[in-house]
């Protein structure tokens, strides 16, 4: 609750330098689709997102929460939360990003914790690309989910800092 209340908090402030333009802030519902593959593959859909950015687009940053489908035998699902951020490459719509997600991964007779830490790059923050290293709680549970994942990720949320979704 007090990360939600500091969330809206922040919703609601411009903050304002004289060389910048103003910080905003905003959720955003199902931000996110995305493919996987770590030796299966997997789609991930993020259902809500908090949003960090400035219209010129040097930073980014956002907290979300989403779920991610793995096509094994027997299927796996994993709810988890994300974070992300990039950083603008020069004065281009370039950004190198990175983050960490974090879950439970289930199929309904086994769970594991994992984490995932990522570094990839991104075009103006709506396509971004991901390596990251995935580690379950318990590897042997889920054998044929490995551990380096390459995802590709279509980022909604960054519509909203184009003007494109009001």
């Amino acid at each position: 609750m007090l990360l939600l209340a500091t969330l809206a908090q922040a919703q609601n402030q411009d903050a304002t330098t004289s060389s910048r333009s103003p910080l905003k802030s905003g959720f955003v519902l199902l931000h996110r689709l995305g493919v996987a593959n770590q030796n299966s593959w997997s789609v991930d859909l993020g259902l809500a997102s908090f949003s960090w950015y400035r219209d010129s687009a040097e930073k980014l940053f956002d907290v979300s929460f989403g779920v991610e489908s793995h096509f094994i035998k027997p299927f796996g699902i994993a709810p988890k939360v994300n974070f992300d951020m990039g950083f603008e490459v020069g004065n281009s719509m370039y950004f190198i990003t990175g983050g960490l997600d974090a879950g439970l991964l289930t199929d309904f007779s086994n769970n594991s914790f994992f984490v995932t830490p990522k570094v990839g790059f991104s075009a103006a923050s709506i396509v971004r690309v991901y390596y990251g290293y995935h580690i379950l709680q318990k590897p042997t549970d889920f054998p044929k989910i490995g551990n380096h994942r390459i995802s590709l990720e279509i980022n909604m949320a960054a519509f909203h800092n184009f003007k494109i979704i009001q």
